[in-house]
Parts: C-alpha cells; structure tokens; sequence
C-alpha cells in the first residue's frame, strides 16, 4: 500500500491544494476513501506506527519492533519483511527514510 502527495497535471483547485517545488509538484493535502475492509485505517496505522518508531525511546522502540505484526493476507508473509518508507521535502532538498522489520528486528534502515 502506498500513498502518494505528488501532484497530477490536474488544474481542478490547484491554487488551493498544490505547493510548487523543484523536484515535483506537492499536494497540501488527500482525501482516503474507499470500500469497508479497503485498507484505509491500516494506512493510518502505518503512519502512526511508523512515527512512534522515529519520535520514540529506545525501549519503545524495542516493544514496536517485537509487536510488527506481517501483512496477514499473504501465507508467506512471516518470511517478508514489513517496510516503512517516506520521502520529504526539507530546505529544497528531498530526503528518503525508511526502514524494514523482519522476524522481531530491524532487518535495513535507510536515509
């Protein structure tokens, strides 16, 4: 699953909600809708989960890490690691973070 705040061609109220920058224009905000059981609150759990790992102690860390719980839809998603990822604008410059959880431990991290 995956989210996107980069910007379409669309002209439809982009002097509201889009924020020119170098790399690609940016979306100032997005609308999650979709069916029951679509994945929307997952996302939303992600996003939570995945700041709670950067803002958090180590020991809560620790705790989040040994609680990751694999995408349960998929019969082998026990030997797949669980990857959290953001891009971001800061000061012109685009960074990519992001890390991957496997079997109770932090198996890649990335900036």
């Amino acid at each position: 699953m995956s989210l996107s705040m980069i910007a379409t061609g669309d002209k439809e109220h982009r002097e509201f909600n889009v924020i020119s920058a170098e790399h690609n224009d940016l979306l100032k905000s997005v609308l999650i809708y979709g069916a029951n059981a679509g994945g929307k609150s997952n996302l939303i759990h992600a996003l939570y989960y995945m700041k709670k790992m950067i803002v958090s102690s180590i020991d809560v860390q620790t705790e989040h890490i040994r609680t990751c719980q694999p995408f349960t839809f998929r019969e082998d998603a026990g030997k797949l690691p669980t990857r959290f990822e953001i891009s971001f604008l800061l000061n012109g410059v685009v960074y990519d973070y992001g890390f991957a959880i496997l079997a109770g431990q932090i198996s890649r991290e990335h900036l």
